[in-house]
């Protein structure tokens, strides 16, 4: 029953960073790719680099954990 729990657990994470990879690509095609989704604030290229996955700028991110 573990084994079955962590293989469930490995395909919901893989789900997830797939859907988050389209979402990536498809605004790379919006032209949107590079600014937080909250306010269009430029993200940062070292965040990018860091998890080019995301959405939202470094401020709105530090907000977002202090809740």
């Amino acid at each position: 029953a573990c084994r079955l729990g962590n293989e469930m657990a490995v395909a919901k994470t893989a789900g997830d960073l797939l859907v988050s990879t389209e979402h990536a690509v498809a605004r790379i095609d919006a032209g949107t790719y590079g600014r937080g989704e909250n306010w269009g604030n430029p993200i940062g290229k070292l965040r990018l680099q860091a998890n080019p996955r995301a959405t939202i700028c470094v401020t709105c991110k530090q907000r977002e954990e202090r809740r």
